[in-house]
């Protein structure tokens, strides 16, 4: 990601677009750079994706399985 000046996270959006470009990729095809940007995208977003299910709704089904008995976890 960086070669294309993505340094955070933040630059990127769910959708796949840079927000902010800080160096020139006006030298390659507009088909490379969106094949290389999104090879770098999708990372992050199954990452953060997996996250968000294991906080909001992984969570919910084990803690009521856990009042109802069924599961004792530690």
């Amino acid at each position: 990601m960086i070669q294309f000046g993505i340094k955070t996270e933040i630059e990127v959006t769910s959708w796949g677009r840079i927000v902010n470009i800080i160096t020139k990729v006006y030298k390659k095809k507009l088909r490379d750079v969106t094949k290389s940007v999104m090879e770098a995208v999708i990372p992050i977003k199954r990452h953060y994706r997996k996250l968000f299910k294991q906080e909001f709704l992984l969570r919910p089904i084990v803690e009521s399985m856990e009042t109802n008995g069924f599961i004792r976890t530690l």
